[in-house]
């Protein structure tokens, strides 16, 4: 909250209650809107790091797909 006495040090008006409470509102308002913002990072960041250990499934699984078809391949055209 905003302190009258703040004001009594700087020699300057304090502003009126009305202007005050905007400030305090819009204060709330970007404080919710931080909050709200590294919540939504913390989850694209789990989403990231979800997405990066199925891609590395994908990958192990593709490696051992070529891997063994081509295994496939060179037995079947050994047999021809």
């Amino acid at each position: 909250m905003i302190d009258h006495n703040d004001f009594e040090h700087a020699n300057e008006p304090f502003p009126n209650k009305l202007y005050i409470q905007e400030l305090e509102a819009e204060l709330a308002t970007a404080n919710n809107t931080i909050r709200e913002a590294e919540e939504a990072f913390q989850q694209l960041r789990s989403d990231y790091h979800t997405l990066q250990e199925y891609s590395l499934t994908l990958q192990d699984i593709l490696i051992k797909t070529v891997s063994h078809s081509q295994n496939f391949t060179d037995k079947a055209w050994i047999q021809q």
